[in-house]
C-alpha cells in the first residue's frame, strides 16, 4: 500500500473519530440539558446587611406516582424507624447541598399544625380557631354561616360530595363560617385524590432534615391560612361568595375529573420552572379567580413576608420551602422580597 493510500486511510478514520465524538458530545450535551431541565429552580436569598446562606425553594405539595419517595418510607423515617431515604429524581445536587447544609427547614405550615389525616381532630380545631379569630376581630362575626348562603342545588351537592369523600359531616360544616369551610377543604385530602398521588416535596424535605436532628418550623399555623381567608372574604361583596365557591371547586386539584393526567401535567410544569409561561399562567389565574388567588396565595406572601426578612438578616442558614405558586403571579414573594431591597440569585 503506498503512503497516499495510507494517508487516505487515516484521514478516513480519522473523520469517522471526529464524527462519533462529536455525537458522543451531542448525546452528552443534550444529557446535561435534560438535567438541567428536570430539576425545580432554587434561589439564593441575599441580604444587604449580612453575608448569608439562604435559600428559597419553591415545592409541588403533591407528587404524581413514581415521582417522590412513598408516605410509608417518610413515615418508617420519621418515627426513627429507618435511617435511610431514598433521593427522589426532582432533587439536583444543588438543592440537597443547599437543604443539608443548612441549620433549619422552614415551611408554610409547621409540622405540629399537620392534621390532614384527622378530620375530626383538624375540625375541632379549626371551630377554636374561629373562635379566637372573632375575639381577635370582632367584624369577622359578621361573616355568614355555610347555611346562611343560597347556593344553588348544583353547588350544595358538589359541596356535600367534597365534604363525604374527606369524611366529614356536611351538616357540621353548614353551622361554620365560608372561611373555615375552605380551609379544611383546602388542607384534608379526599380518598381518590390520596389514591392516586404520592407525598410532595415537603415531607421528603422534613424527613431528610429529620435524619439530621435539623430544626423544621413553619411560615403560620392553621391560623395564619384561616387568616387570610377571613382577611379577603371580608373584603369581598356577600353576594359574591356563592361565586367564589364555585371558584375554589373549579380551580381545586381534587375536584378534578383526571387527577393523574393534571398531576402530571403540573410536574412538568414544576420541572421547567422559573419562565415567562409560568408568571403568565398565575397571571391569568389570578386575573380568572382573584379571591381565590388572594386567599391562598398573595395575603399569605404578605403574611409570611416579615418573618422570611427576619430569616434572611438572622445570620442563620435556612432552607424556605413554599408552594411554587407563591413565586410567580400578583404579589409573588421573589417580587415582595426585591422590593424590600433583597437580592434573588437563580442557582439552577
Amino acid at each position: 500500500m503506498n503512503t497516499q493510500m495510507v494517508n487516505a486511510q487515516i484521514g478516513k478514520i480519522g473523520s469517522i473519530a471526529l464524527i462519533g465524538l462529536c455525537v458522543v458530545m451531542l448525546a452528552a450535551c443534550s444529557g446535561l440539558e435534560q438535567r438541567r431541565q428536570n430539576h425545580p429552580p432554587l434561589w439564593k436569598i441575599h441580604s444587604a446587611h449580612h453575608d448569608n446562606n439562604v435559600w428559597l425553594f419553591g415545592t409541588m405539595h403533591t407528587m404524581p406516582r413514581g415521582k417522590s419517595t412513598r408516605m410509608r418510607k417518610i413515615q418508617r423515617v420519621l418515627s426513627g424507624v429507618s435511617p435511610r431515604l431514598v433521593r427522589p429524581p426532582w432533587v439536583s445536587n444543588e438543592i440537597f447541598t443547599a437543604l443539608v447544609s443548612s441549620e433549619k427547614l422552614v415551611i408554610e405550615l409547621g409540622p405540629s399544625a399537620d392534621l390532614r389525616n384527622d378530620p375530626d381532630r383538624l375540625m375541632q380545631h379549626v371551630e377554636r380557631e374561629w373562635q379566637d379569630l372573632q375575639t381577635e376581630m370582632s367584624a369577622a362575626a359578621g361573616l355568614p354561616k355555610l347555611g346562611e348562603l343560597r347556593l344553588d342545588a348544583e353547588t350544595t351537592r358538589a359541596l356535600q360530595n367534597e365534604a363525604s369523600s374527606r369524611n366529614i359531616a356536611f351538616k357540621r360544616l353548614q353551622d361554620l363560617p365560608l372561611p373555615a369551610v375552605l380551609l379544611l377543604f383546602s388542607i384534608v385530602p379526599n380518598a381518590a385524590f390520596t389514591a392516586l398521588s404520592q407525598p410532595g416535596a415537603e415531607d421528603w424535605l422534613v424527613a431528610t432534615m429529620r435524619l439530621r436532628d435539623r430544626r423544621i418550623d413553619g411560615l403560620e399555623q392553621r391560623d395564619g391560612r384561616l387568616l387570610a381567608l377571613v382577611t379577603t372574604l371580608m373584603q369581598t361583596d356577600r353576594s359574591d361568595y356563592a361565586r367564589v365557591i364555585k371558584d375554589y371547586l373549579a380551580t381545586s386539584l381534587q375536584t378534578s375529573t383526571d387527577v393523574e393526567a393534571d398531576l402530571e401535567r403540573i410536574y412538568a410544569n414544576w420541572l421547567r420552572g422559573d419562565s415567562p409561561a409560568r408568571q403568565q399562567s398565575r397571571m391569568q389565574f389570578a386575573a380568572r379567580y382573584p379571591e381565590i388567588h388572594q386567599a391562598f396565595i398573595a395575603q399569605r406572601n404578605f403574611q409570611w413576608l416579615d418573618e422570611i426578612t427576619h430569616l434572611t438578616d438572622s445570620g442563620e442558614r435556612v432552607f424556605i420551602a413554599v408552594g411554587e405558586a407563591h413565586l410567580y403571579g400578583p404579589g409573588n414573594l421573589r417580587e415582595l422580597l426585591t422590593h424590600r431591597g433583597y437580592r434573588l440569585q437563580r442557582i439552577h
